[in-house]
């Protein structure tokens, strides 16, 4: 009889230990960042552990944020954030869909700019996000990579909402959840690159927002938008490096981009910010306080700062003036140079 107990005692104390083990497994599972399936492709990351709670401090009390909506584009962007949200409200098993858990935005070149979404979730807030989505548009059902998706056609715009356990994934390109069904099965994904996961481990950000941008990839996002030689170059590494990052801040008045790192400190966009030393200004206090925007580089070579930035074309000034004018503008440039936008006018 003794033996039997001791039998049973231990045949419970392993299942007790199984179903702990697989508890903590599984919630482990669910907790999992969103991070790892963003498509290798990514041009820009934006990750935040609390999205709506950032975009509403943004929207409620930046004056920044405030006068951005003059623009029309982003005041459709706007807009387009607050049916979102609005609609996410509208069930309790979508409200708290964003709020305190990890988020991530990333922006991908394709036939335009394309986004991919991808957050904590079950399928069950899958499912009900989708009935709502039907609301706005016509709805139905394919495959892609063996993965049930469903499809949206909402005001000529085509989404596309899938459960990839334990995501929610919401994009405007089918193909890139084709992408990130691949790195599933290849348990590949970003935090594999060594310095996009060194870049992660530092955050300061009030709004707990961490912006990650991939050089080439940015290049070849924006490359119809620029002339031919800046996006061969942009998409060469040789404007920005292949991975940089930085957070942002919020004050009433004002947004902070700060912590600027990348694991490329040769790169030709940081070569000169680290070559300058740093001085208090001498001229801010000349500006006026109607500020649209300000540049400020404080300036220790100015040969330098001319070749690195291109403030002229040398050769020729020097044709039409016979004279040196490195040694002219060397002269002129002298500790710091403050460019500015006020009104309709840019003025250096």
């Amino acid at each position: 009889m003794k033996k039997i107990i001791v039998i049973l005692l231990v045949i419970t104390c392993c299942l007790l230990g199984y179903w702990a083990f697989s508890s903590l497994k599984q919630k482990a599972f669910q907790t999992k960042s969103p991070i790892e399936v963003i498509p290798l492709n990514a041009a820009i990351i934006f990750e935040s552990n609390n999205i709506r709670s950032a975009w509403s401090r943004l929207a409620e009390t930046n004056l920044v944020y405030d006068a951005a909506l003059n623009n029309e584009n982003f005041k459709k962007f706007n807009e387009s954030i607050r049916i979102v949200d609005s609609l996410l409200n509208t069930s309790t098993s979508t409200a708290n869909l964003l709020d305190q858990k990890p988020s991530v935005l990333s922006l991908h070149s394709g036939d335009g700019i394309q986004f991919f979404f991808a957050t904590n979730g079950t399928h069950n807030s899958t499912t009900e996000l989708g009935n709502l989505l039907s609301l706005y548009g016509t709805k139905k059902e394919i495959i892609i990579a063996d993965v049930q998706v469903l499809q949206f056609s909402i005001n000529n715009n085509t989404y596309f909402l899938t459960h990839l356990d334990p995501f929610i994934i919401f994009t405007s390109d089918a193909s890139l959840i084709g992408n990130s069904v691949s790195q599933i099965k290849g348990q590949s994904s970003l935090l594999d690159i060594e310095d996009f996961k060194e870049l992660r481990k530092s955050k300061n950000s009030n709004l707990g927002l961490q912006v990650f941008i991939n050089g080439s990839k940015t290049g070849s996002l924006f490359s119809k938008y620029l002339n031919k030689t800046v996006a061969e170059n942009w998409q060469g590494n040789k404007i920005l490096p292949t991975w940089s990052a930085f957070d942002i801040n919020e004050k009433s008045n004002a947004l902070i981009i700060n912590g600027l790192s990348t694991s490329d400190g040769l790169n030709q966009f940081f070569r000169n910010t680290k070559s300058q030393r740093t001085n208090a200004s001498k001229s801010l206090w000349l500006l006026p306080t109607d500020l649209l925007s300000l540049k400020r580089s404080t300036i220790t070579d100015p040969l330098v700062f001319i070749h690195e930035n291109s403030v002229a074309d040398v050769s020729k000034e020097s044709n039409k003036c016979e004279c040196d004018p490195e040694a002219i503008f060397s002269d002129w440039i002298k500790e710091e140079v403050v460019s500015i936008s006020f009104g309709e006018e840019k003025n250096i």
